[in-house]
């Protein structure tokens, strides 16, 4: 992975953990795959981080598409059904909804309809897709865990719960 500004990815360590396993995941299946970037997660020791409502306990991670071709990148580039590389995308994210601590993924809402048409492909039964997705609804509806944010197209924000014995996350 490549840091994208290392003096904004402080993070809780049960976050950090979860963050690299799902990145460990895609590149032990897809050995070939190119780094991905990861963005802000929170400044030292938490708090307040300039152009975000969020990232205040290193609890919540902005994290770049992989793009088709393996290209290499350092920075968040806006992704699309012609140069996002679906599998591998898909792949952390399922890492992360089946650790049971993803509480939100944000998302642009037509990036959302690849994965769930890749999702369904790979035979996930229609409630679970409910659950997971805000699509096919409204990008209005407060549904499902992958939901539509404005602005993220370049990147998903994958924000993790707090486990019970972690006084310091909120």
């Amino acid at each position: 992975y490549v840091v994208k500004r290392p003096g904004r990815a402080y993070g809780r360590p049960w976050a950090m953990e979860l963050i690299l396993a799902g990145i460990d995941e895609v590149h032990a299946r897809f050995d070939d795959s190119s780094r991905v970037v990861v963005g802000d997660l929170s400044g030292p020791g938490g708090g307040y981080l300039p152009r975000h409502l969020s990232h205040k306990t290193g609890r919540d991670v902005d994290i770049g598409y992989f793009e088709s071709g393996n290209t290499p990148l350092t920075q968040f580039r806006r992704v699309d059904g012609k140069t996002i590389e679906i599998e591998k995308n898909w792949a952390l994210l399922e890492s992360y909804l089946r650790s049971g601590r993803c509480e939100y993924v944000f998302m642009e809402y037509k990036l959302q309809k690849l994965f769930y048409e890749h999702a369904k492909s790979l035979g996930y039964p229609e409630p679970e897709l409910e659950n997971i997705f805000q699509y096919p609804r409204s990008r209005r509806a407060r549904v499902g865990i992958i939901r539509h944010s404005k602005g993220h197209a370049d990147h998903i924000h994958v924000r993790f719960t707090c486990p019970p014995d972690d006084i310091l996350c909120r």
